[in-house]
């Protein structure tokens, strides 16, 4: 919500191939996975309506708002009020002054930390994670061949325009608009999901078939030593006969 998109100029065309990846962590006693915002992080109900599916992202985006609140007195965000600690809220209010010596080098070394993971953060990863990766290409826009007929609608649909040349239309519609197209690269979509290497029903197999190994290897032994005595005691008795 905070951290993710793509950059669009004025006078461009963009096209964004999406493609799915899902990834669902087994959590519980297997790794430490989460479906809820963390409660050492302190978000008030507002700020987790505005996002309310649990993602790392904007966990450590709020963290490092946390920690510049309570280090340096200010934020550069203008989310407001969006903490249960009013000491944070307070801090909400003022944005941090680049001309201020105290609050600028305040300000970089906590994003030293946030950049080498050097915060103290309660931010797992979450149990299930949905993840849009893209492929975007740039192209001018309106193009030569496509312009006329742009210049040609607005003329129709607007009156402002009438006095204008077709190249200062043209102009003003590339300092002014964008288009973007957004579609799936595929159909399908790529899911990851973690399974315990060994698990209870593992070991119960593994030790059902060594044990069968070992007492089956154990009968035929006796039934060896058995054959043997038996044919022992059949020469004693044949050389007391003699």
């Amino acid at each position: 919500m905070f951290t993710k998109g793509s950059p669009v100029s004025p006078g461009s065309a963009a096209f964004m191939a999406l493609q799915k990846k899902e990834i669902v962590r087994k959590g519980g006693k297997y790794g430490n996975c989460t479906t809820e915002w963390p409660q050492g992080l302190h978000l008030n109900r507002a700020a987790i309506a505005k996002s309310p599916v649990y993602n790392r992202e904007d966990c450590l985006y709020f963290c490092r708002l946390n920690d510049l609140a309570r280090t340096c007195g200010c934020i550069d965000s203008y989310d407001q009020f969006y903490s249960t600690d009013s000491s944070i809220n307070n801090a909400s209010l003022r944005f941090c002054d680049n001309f201020d010596p105290i609050q600028r080098n305040c300000r970089i070394n906590v994003e030293f930390k946030s950049q080498n993971g050097l915060l103290d953060c309660p931010c797992p990863h979450p149990c299930t994670s949905v993840m849009f990766t893209t492929q975007q290409s740039l192209t001018e826009w309106p193009g030569e061949t496509y312009a006329p007929f742009v210049v040609n609608r607005l003329l129709e649909r607007s009156k402002s325009t009438k006095n204008l040349t077709n190249e200062n239309i043209i102009q003003k519609i590339r300092r002014n608009f964008a288009r973007v197209e957004v579609f799936y690269e595929h159909i399908t979509f790529e899911r990851i999901w973690e399974t315990p290497a060994y698990d209870i029903s593992s070991l119960l197999s593994d030790f059902g078939g060594s044990l069968g190994l070992w007492l089956g290897w154990s009968v035929l032994i006796v039934f060896q030593l058995a054959h043997f005595f038996c044919r022992v005691a059949l020469v004693y008795a044949r050389k007391l006969m003699h």
